[in-house]
């Protein structure tokens, strides 16, 4: 079976589309700009600085952290308990499924890589601070994840001229494409990796069942529960 989890980015709604495609669970970073070292923090603390979440009205929709590192775009800033209440939910099932071993199972996380030259909206930019990010940034996470399951692997999607994936150490593979913000574009290069390089069929992705965005109801223990 494959799981695939989103790692968010400069383009996280992009992402969330693709996870949706393959029919995929949610998890907390789908739908959200988020930069790499947030994400690597979430996951080297089991997820217990996530809830830095400070109210924001520049649009009257978006809940940001007080150290500009990410943005929930499409949660509600009246209903911050209920917000919390998702986000614990997602955690969870995020470390559940990187964390249980399968010896036939894959795990594949996807995120695109900041662009540090592309023009941000203005909005944004009262509220985050981008951060230039690089493969090479992951790898001691990667060693870290891989150490306890070692069926772990992780797309990066990078802008640039050229379409070409590339693998470097550590389950790390690199997607390079002009059209790195297209979902049609990154299901099919999502698709290419599953057959072509973990040659795996790509139609054994349907195999976990879709979750309701707006009734979720799975996955009830939460995160600050476990020991």
């Amino acid at each position: 079976m494959v799981s695939i989890i989103s790692f968010g980015g400069v383009g996280g709604c992009e992402l969330g589309r693709v996870c949706r495609f393959f029919d995929g669970y949610a998890h907390p970073f789908d739908w959200n700009v988020v930069r790499h070292d947030f994400v690597q923090d979430v996951l080297q603390s089991h997820g217990q600085i996530f809830f830095s979440f400070t109210e924001n009205q520049v649009s009257g929709t978006m809940i940001t952290s007080y150290d500009k590192r990410y943005i929930l775009l499409h949660d509600k800033v009246t209903d911050l308990a209920g917000v919390k209440e998702k986000y614990y939910r997602r955690l969870q099932r995020m470390f559940d499924t990187l964390y249980t071993i399968h010896a036939n199972d894959i795990i594949l996380c996807l995120r695109i890589m900041c662009c540090i030259d592309e023009p941000m909206e203005l909005m944004y930019k009262k509220v985050y601070d981008p951060l230039p990010e690089t493969p090479e940034d992951w790898r001691e996470t990667m060693k870290r994840l891989r150490s306890i399951n070692p069926n772990i692997y992780l797309i990066l999607f990078e802008k640039d001229k050229s379409d070409s994936v590339s693998s470097i150490d550590d389950g790390i593979f690199v997607a390079r494409t002009p059209d790195y913000k297209n979902p049609k574009h990154l299901r099919g290069l999502v698709k290419e990796f599953l057959d072509s390089f973990l040659s795996v069929s790509s139609q054994r992705c349907g195999t976990q069942p879709r979750v309701d965005e707006e009734n979720e109801t799975d996955h009830q223990d939460i995160i600050h529960n476990r020991s």
